[in-house]
């Protein structure tokens, strides 16, 4: 989850994700999907974007 506040202070940041490239990969587990957040103009990020996580 991204801190979508933080997140405010770069007006060009993107988000990506990433998970397993077939159905059969996916099928076999472990399901993980992995974000990556950057900046189109490739200028670095100062701290930290992360958000609070999921609840249960």
């Amino acid at each position: 989850m991204i801190d979508l506040a933080a997140a405010a202070a770069y007006p060009d940041v993107q988000v990506q994700g990433s998970y397993p490239i077939t159905a059969a990969q996916w099928a076999d587990g472990p399901h993980q999907y992995f974000c990556f957040v950057s900046r189109s103009s490739g200028d670095g990020i100062t701290g930290s974007l992360a958000g609070p996580g999921p609840t249960a």
